[in-house]
């Protein structure tokens, strides 16, 4: 059993590159969190108009931890580490 409070960079070990299949609102949200872990992300999707929209979601959930001081780093560093 895994104690929940733990963070994510916690957790992941040694594990420095995820892949994400599906960008949608799910997958869109576990690539935020990913990369705000500190992992390099890989988002793959089936069509163009899905990913940019997932694009979209990924650095507004940024910004928006970032303005409420959950993280450091600045969007685009952390975008930076995000392969669509």
């Amino acid at each position: 059993k895994t104690d929940a409070s733990k963070g994510a960079k916690e957790s992941m070990g040694d594990i420095n590159s995820v892949g994400v299949i599906g960008a949608g609102q799910m997958g869109s949200g576990i690539a935020h969190v990913l990369l705000a872990s500190g992992a390099n992300v890989v988002l793959v999707e089936s069509t163009p108009e899905t990913l940019s929209r997932a694009l979209t979601l990924v650095r507004a959930s940024l910004d928006g931890a970032v303005r409420r001081g959950k993280l450091s780093a600045t969007p685009e560093e952390l975008l930076d580490r995000l392969t669509a």
